[in-house]
């Protein structure tokens, strides 16, 4: 009983020191590339309003499975990594 115990206890602390790194990945500056007809801020605004919880890692998975689309005159969004606070955007119009 005491080895389950234990066994549970390390998983919780390896799951909760994850979910704390993982936390250190938060969006805060957002670069745009090839913006003609929308402008930079509308781009920025919308992919801020996507950001769960304000997380590169997540808006990244996110991005991957459901894309944004909301945008007028946007055909489609790359979003790449610059480091853990940065983003990369990529407009196709």
């Amino acid at each position: 009983m005491k080895k389950v115990l234990v066994i549970f206890l390390v998983f919780l602390a390896i799951l909760g020191l994850g979910a704390l790194y993982v936390s250190t990945y938060t969006l805060k500056e957002i670069e745009t590339e090839g913006c003609v007809y929308s402008s930079e801020s509308q781009i920025k605004d919308e992919v801020k309003k996507y950001a769960y919880m304000n997380n590169t890692i997540l808006l990244y998975w996110r991005h991957k499975f459901k894309p944004i689309k909301k945008i007028p005159f946007v055909a489609k969004l790359d979003i790449t990594f610059v480091n853990k606070n940065k983003i990369k955007v990529k407009v196709y119009e």
